[in-house]
């Protein structure tokens, strides 16, 4: 196959592992991408890292829809799966807990912060 507007799309903050998980719109114009993990260390106070991104081809690129789904503080060390509806106006964020040394089972305890959650695109407000 051939590349269509190939450009680099990525995390802003340092650590975010950009691109744990993608899906593609039914027109292939927008996709979300999930972080593969967000290490403790690197989030910082800020809580800097997004769950998700995502993404639409316009005018031969790929620009950013909003800043990122944000799903609130305690994301590190976890992974993100994103799943996007076919016109690419509503994502489900997903996560599971990796720990520090990568995918493990986890205790109960550990477990307290898995989150699912929808979100729907605003475009007049260009957020989630």
């Amino acid at each position: 196959g051939t590349s269509e507007g190939a450009c680099p799309m990525g995390g802003s903050a340092p650590g975010e592992m950009f691109g744990g998980s993608v899906s593609l719109s039914a027109d292939g114009k927008k996709i979300a991408v999930g972080l593969s993990a967000m290490r403790a260390g690197d989030v910082g106070e800020s809580g800097a890292g997004k769950a998700a991104r995502v993404f639409k081809f316009v005018g031969g690129g790929w620009s950013e829809m909003g800043n990122g789904i944000d799903i609130g503080e305690h994301i590190y060390d976890t992974a993100f799966s994103a799943a996007l509806s076919k016109d690419g106006t509503r994502v489900i964020i997903s996560n599971h807990y990796v720990g520090e040394n990568g995918p493990e089972i986890q205790s109960d305890e550990k477990n307290v912060d898995l989150f699912v959650g929808a979100f729907r695109y605003d475009d007049d407000c260009n957020q989630w």
